[in-house]
């Protein structure tokens, strides 16, 4: 899966037809990784993806990152 961070501000939307009914509503998220627990308060709105092929699957999932590497 394409790591994603998620940018601030709201000038962009997320397409909600293109999100699964079942990851709908679901925030806050928490995430646990090797540096311990990110939560996610809300949905982003805006995406920045960080890999050299990582915004392939965030474009085809219909969402245009803000920014990539």
């Amino acid at each position: 899966m394409s790591l994603l961070v998620a940018g601030c501000g709201a000038s962009q939307s997320v397409d909600e037809t293109l999100v699964p009914a079942e990851a709908r509503g679901t925030f806050p998220v928490t995430v646990e990784h090797k540096y311990g627990l990110t939560t996610v308060e809300k949905q982003p709105s805006r995406i920045v993806t960080l890999g050299l092929s990582d915004h392939d699957a965030v474009l085809a999932l219909g969402i245009r990152p803000v920014g990539a590497s």
